[in-house]
């Protein structure tokens, strides 16, 4: 959901397409994002349908120009 909610609030804001991506550091590689989760995401105008979950490696966190985390526990893992 927070990938959804970032991407609709860049694009919204900055008036451009900006590439959101998410990833979990104990993330389930390729899960789909849950029948609540959608459902609360459509309620808002974001459609999550298409997400698969990943997995945070050392190359999704070098291809990031940002980096954004939950807490100090995902901050600390990135890091």
């Amino acid at each position: 959901m927070a990938e959804g909610v970032a991407g609709k609030i860049f694009a919204e804001r900055l008036k451009s397409p900006v590439k959101v991506a998410s990833a979990g550091s104990s993330a389930f590689e390729g899960q789909p994002a849950s029948a609540d989760a959608i459902r609360v995401a459509s309620n808002h105008g974001i459609d999550i349908t298409a997400h698969q979950s990943r997995l945070l490696n050392l190359q999704v966190v070098k291809d990031a120009d940002l980096i954004v985390t939950m807490g100090n526990k995902h901050r600390d893992t990135v890091g």
